[in-house]
Formats: C-alpha cells, sequence, structure tokens
C-alpha cells in the first residue's frame, strides 16, 4: 500500500498499486493505482503487501450541477480506478519503498507535535510541515477561509518558497559559502522536503520555479519570470493533464501571476510606508487574480484576504521555521522541542486573533454563486489591458475599472440580466426541486435521502448545499415537504441544520416514519425556524416568490 488515510465516515482510504487480473479474460494489467475504500473498517499502515478481490469501477463524472466531479478529481490524483473490495488479506509482508521512508517520517514529526503542541495547534503544525489535514478542527479552517489565509493550512509553494530562501541565507550570509553550492544544496534540500510532503501542483511549480533560479546561479545565468511559470505549469501538465482543472493548479499560478503583474504595476517603496503600502498593491493583485477562480470552484470569496495577510505573511516564515525547528529539536531532545513549541504556539493565537478580527468586518466573505466562464476569462483579459496598455493612464483609471469589473462578473445577474432558475436535482430514489432568483432568493421542495447515509453525509451537504451555493444563496425562504419519508426528507434535515431557513411547510396527511417526524420537530426548535402543516386550499403569500396555493392533501386524515 502506497498511501493509507481515512474518509469522512471514518472507512479506511487506502491508495494501492497493483496488478489488476480481468476475471472474464484474464488480462493482466499492471501497475495499476487503485483507489479503494475498505468498509469493514480493517486496520492498514503504509508498505503492507495485502491481496483482495472485487470489481473495478470507473470514476463518477459529477452528473449534478456543482457537485463533486470524482472522474477530474481523482483522475489529477492519478489514479486508475476505484474499487470496494469484496475481500481483503493482508499477506504478512511489508515492503520499504521511497513512500514507505515518507510516510514514516511524517509519522515521526506528527507524533513529537503532537506530544508537545495542543491538539489544535498540533493539527496546525502537522499541516503546515506534512500536508495532513484531516485533524484539522473544522471551525479553525472555516475561520481561516473565510479570512482568505487558508494558504498557511497547506504546503504550498509559500512554504518551498520560505524554506528555499532560510537555507541560502543560512549558507550564503552565515556559513559564506560560494552562490554555486548553496544553491546547489539548497536544490538538493527542497527536493527532499517534497518528497516528504507530497507532491501538490502548488509546491510543484515553487520547485520548479526554484530548481530554475538555483541551476541559473550555479551556471551564472538569470531566470526570467514569465518564462518560469510557463515551464512550471508545462511540466506539471505533461506528467498529468489532469492537472489543468485543479483548483490548486489553477489558483497556485493565478496568485503568481497576480504578484507578477503587482510588482509591474505597483511603483517601488522607497520608505516604511511605501514598502508596506507596495506589499500590500501586491496582495491585492494576488488576491484579485484569484478571486474569480476561487469562486468558480468554491461560490465565496474573501474581501479582507489583504488585510489578514499583512500579518500573516511577514510571520509566515518565522512560523515555518520554528515549526521545522520544533519538530527535529522534539526527535533528538524532546524538552528543546517543547521550548521551541512556545513561538509556535503564540503565532498560531495571533494568526487566529487577526482571522476572527477581519471576519467581524461586513461583507468579508460573500456568497457571489458560481461565476460564468466567459466572463471570467473577460475580467482577466480586461485586468491585464488595464494594467499594461498606456501606462500613463493606468493609475486613474485601474482601481476603478478593476472594481467594476469584479463587480459585474460577481453580481452580474443581480444587476444586468435578471433570470430565474428551477432546477431537479438527481438525489437517487427521492425528489428534490430548487427554484432560485436572480437576487439569490430560493425555495426548496423536498430535499431527498440515502437510506445508508448518515445525516452530515447525506443529500442535504452533497448535492443540495453546493448547489445552492452555487447560486450565491446564504437563506432559504421556504421549504416544502411532501412527506417525511427518509428519501425525500433525510436532505432536508440536513439543510434545516446547516442553513438559516425562514419557514418550513409539512403536508398535513399522518407520517408514516414517526422517527423522522421526531427529528424534524428537533430541527426545527433547535434552529428556531417556523413550522406549518398544509392541506388543500391553504394560502401562502411570499414577499419573493408571490402567491402560493396548496393542492394535496384533500384530507387531513390521509397517510403518506
Amino acid at each position: 500500500m502506497a498511501k493509507v488515510e481515512r474518509t469522512s465516515g471514518g472507512y479506511p482510504k487506502l491508495t494501492v498499486r497493483a496488478d489488476l487480473t480481468e476475471t472474464a479474460t484474464g488480462e493482466i494489467h499492471k501497475d495499476q493505482k487503485v483507489y479503494m475504500i475498505d468498509m469493514d473498517r480493517g486496520t492498514f499502515t503504509e508498505g503492507e503487501e495485502i491481496t483482495f478481490s472485487g470489481s473495478a469501477q470507473p470514476f463518477d463524472h459529477g452528473d449534478i450541477f456543482s457537485g463533486y466531479n470524482e472522474y477530474l478529481y481523482l483522475n489529477a490524483e492519478g489514479y486508475d480506478c476505484k474499487m470496494f473490495p469484496e475481500s481483503l488479506e493482508k499477506t504478512g509482508e511489508h515492503h520499504n519503498t521511497a513512500g514507505t521512508i515518507a510516510a514514516a517520517w511524517n509519522h515521526r514529526v506528527k507524533n513529537v507535535l503532537e506530544s508537545i503542541l495542543p491538539q489544535k495547534e498540533s493539527a496546525l503544525a502537522e499541516a503546515m510541515i506534512t500536508g495532513d489535514r484531516d485533524d484539522i478542527d473544522a471551525g479553525i479552517e472555516e475561520l481561516y477561509t473565510q479570512a482568505g489565509v487558508t494558504h498557511i493550512l497547506c504546503i504550498s509553494g509559500l512554504h518551498m518558497s520560505l524554506l528555499a530562501f532560510y537555507i541560502s541565507v543560512i549558507l550564503r550570509r552565515i556559513l559564506h559559502q560560494s552562490q554555486r553550492k548553496t544553491a546547489a544544496v539548497t536544490l538538493c534540500i527542497c527536493m527532499a522536503f517534497l518528497f516528504l510532503t507530497g507532491f501538490s501542483p502548488s509546491s510543484v511549480r515553487a520547485m520548479v520555479m526554484i530548481s530554475l533560479v538555483c541551476l541559473g546561479q550555479i551556471i551564472y545565468q538569470r531566470h526570467e519570470w514569465l518564462n518560469s511559470i510557463a515551464l512550471a505549469a508545462l511540466v506539471i501538465l505533461l506528467v498529468n493533464p489532469f492537472y489543468l482543472w485543479s483548483a490548486g493548479f489553477q489558483l497556485s499560478f493565478l496568485s503568481v501571476l497576480g504578484i507578477y503583474v503587482g510588482s509591474q504595476v505597483i511603483p517601488k517603496g522607497h520608505t516604511w510606508y511605501g514598502k508596506i503600502g507596495e506589499m500590500m498593491g501586491i496582495s491585492f493583485f494576488a488576491a484579485l487574480f484569484g478571486m474569480p477562480v476561487a469562486a468558480y470552484h468554491f461560490y465565496y470569496i474573501s474581501t479582507v484576504s489583504v488585510l489578514a495577510n499583512l500579518v500573516i505573511l511577514p510571520l509566515s516564515g518565522i512560523l515555518l521555521g520554528c515549526t521545522m525547528l520544533t519538530a527535529l529539536c522534539g526527535m533528538i531532545f524532546l524538552p528543546a522541542g517543547v521550548f521551541m513549541a512556545g513561538s509556535v504556539y503564540v503565532i498560531f493565537q495571533i494568526y487566529e486573533k487577526v482571522c476572527q478580527l477581519v471576519t467581524m468586518i461586513p461583507y468579508s466573505y460573500v456568497a457571489v454563486g458560481k461565476p460564468s466562464v466567459i466572463g471570467i476569462l473577460c475580467f482577466y483579459g480586461l485586468v491585464c489591458s488595464i494594467c499594461f496598455y498606456r501606462p500613463q493612464m493606468r493609475f486613474r483609471v485601474g482601481t476603478a475599472a478593476c472594481t467594476a469589473l469584479l463587480l459585474v462578473m460577481l453580481l452580474g445577474n443581480r444587476l444586468l440580466w435578471h433570470r430565474n432558475t428551477l432546477a431537479f436535482l438527481d438525489v437517487g430514489q427521492g425528489d428534490c426541486a430548487v427554484l432560485t432568483t436572480y437576487d439569490h432568493r430560493a425555495i426548496v421542495i423536498d430535499g431527498g435521502g440515502k437510506y445508508n447515509k448518515e445525516l452530515g453525509e447525506n443529500t442535504g451537504t452533497t448535492i443540495l448545499e453546493p448547489y445552492l451555493a452555487s447560486k450565491g444563496v446564504t437563506q432559504i425562504d421556504a421549504v416544502f415537504l411532501s412527506h417525511l419519508d427518509s428519501d425525500h426528507s433525510m436532505g432536508i434535515l440536513e439543510l434545516l441544520n446547516d442553513m438559516p431557513v425562514e419557514g418550513v411547510y409539512v403536508s398535513a396527511m399522518k407520517a408514516v416514519d414517526v422517527q423522522m417526524e421526531e427529528q424534524l420537530q428537533e430541527i426545527v426548535e433547535k434552529n428556531q425556524i417556523s413550522l406549518y402543516t398544509m392541506k388543500h386550499g391553504d394560502m401562502i403569500r411570499s414577499e419573493a416568490f408571490g402567491e402560493m396555493k396548496c393542492l394535496f392533501p384533500i384530507y387531513v386524515d390521509q397517510t403518506a
């Protein structure tokens, strides 16, 4: 096994390299990368050899608008097929490979950090230097997301760049090594760090650019920014073209392009306040270039990321260095690791306070829905035109034009076209219909539900909420339940727990599923949602949707 993780439901999620044999034809497919979920909840470690049988399955293409596209995601991760094995046994053999060595190192780091830092801070520290985000507190991750600083929680180009900077400073300024030797050592250490922490698109992009800089220093040649960015993208896409559709790949390269554009447009600061203004301007361009694509993939944008990063970014280098020293010292002599961990803890507390402060600003985290691809492309073309055409005019019109373009792209339907949408979502056996208006009002009729899924993993969370977010909907005007069978109401129960709802309207027919009726009553009481029963002839008057009349049930004593 190359990798062992767990799903949100606690099932082992295994990455397996295997030779697969087709039962019908006997054809052997060599060295297939299999995405496997063990429904029996076994215990596994990296490097173990296993035998298994089952049906290899193709990836789902994500038929539901704005839903999870398994095909693109798993292909971008390099998987050949997925499988829910019918039988799965360990052979007792263990193989040491490059992957198991990296996994063992990451486990050691994780154990040291968990023994030194509190759970919340240790999970954040692990994410920074091992890439493992499974243990991060959901509330903290949401807070960082709303503040626009989630790049701190993953191995990114920022971390790779900071590591290269630290190594070069130590070798050149402290140990007084030559430029060539410094470049060679920096290149080797960064490659080792990339190997130990996984090959995310942003890390690979940073590694390619660092490699070009280091190779240029070795042969005494300077690199060019745009060429480096283009070459990094080409290398990644040659390895796996599916990365082109990855949100991480797109945001990583667009942010770097934003930094490049900002460095060309923003005047150089020669005083301390000028340098702060330059840094804010470049951060603004990095955020500006990432916003449309972030909205396309996640349906929300953070408008305060520039403010948060004014504190977050300068401390990032110190935090990364202290976290690495904490882990290394803890492996050698635990009290030394405890001593170093103090600064790590303090910086994480500062991060949390900064994020809490900026997210208190009105409209700091805005639901904008999913913009069109054409709108996004036009936005980037116009921004670049404004920045580079007639430079003498750009400072007068640049800010106003960029702001206007962003607003039109994100709020265009609300401002210009006024299109309403009625969608029937594929939720399996049951039904689900959603009516949304151009100004982000919504009503939901039934929510589907799958019998083998618990609350928190059912159709409300996986299908209905992502669709509503893609439409920019943050609260529901009305929810209608035709009846309380699980295949119609499980998704609604999740929706009521996660989003503000003005009122729930239930059929006056006697419910067959008494447990579901009790769950509904408990949830609406907990969230202070009005609950109404309806029968033939009842009327609802809504400011957003006008007048609605109930046609069924005709008799109250009917049952579902």
